[in-house]
């Protein structure tokens, strides 16, 4: 995995200077393939040591339990309807709120200073250099 993501990954990158959208396209392509690759290596893996791949033998295996509660620890499965709520809650605040603008407007000290927005650094080339030094981004 380590060199999937390391080495193949930027390998079609021509110049840390010249990264275009298509680039990174590829680079997203080949961690997707890495998603899949691991994936087929836990199923594998499950397979293996169970010899077989029911539901119910995954849900053992992989932790896939129904949430239980803090008293009584019994399972509950009402308690999922608090991921549901948070994940729709999730979309509606990217989609239609600002949240940036609400803390800049109670909190001014959290204004982003000029020039450090993020598309901003990684759209300099001293700011890629910057990136790769730290190991954020693969050269």
């Amino acid at each position: 995995m380590g060199l999937l993501g390391s080495v193949v990954s930027p390998a079609p990158l021509p110049d840390i200077t010249l990264i275009t959208k298509f680039d990174i396209n590829i680079c997203l392509a080949v961690l997707t393939l890495r998603l899949v690759w691991q994936f087929v290596i836990v199923l594998s893996l499950v397979n293996r040591e169970a010899g077989n791949l029911h539901w119910e033998m995954l849900c053992s295996r992989l932790w896939l339990q129904t949430p239980s509660g803090p008293r009584d620890d019994q399972p509950r499965l009402c308690l999922w309807w608090w991921v549901l709520l948070l994940v729709v809650l999730y979309i509606l605040k990217e989609m239609f709120l600002d949240i940036s603008s609400l803390w800049v407007g109670l909190l001014p000290f959290f204004a982003e200073p000029a020039g450090y927005a993020f598309d901003t650094v990684v759209g300099s080339p001293s700011g890629l250099a910057v990136l790769v030094a730290l190991g954020i981004l693969s050269p």
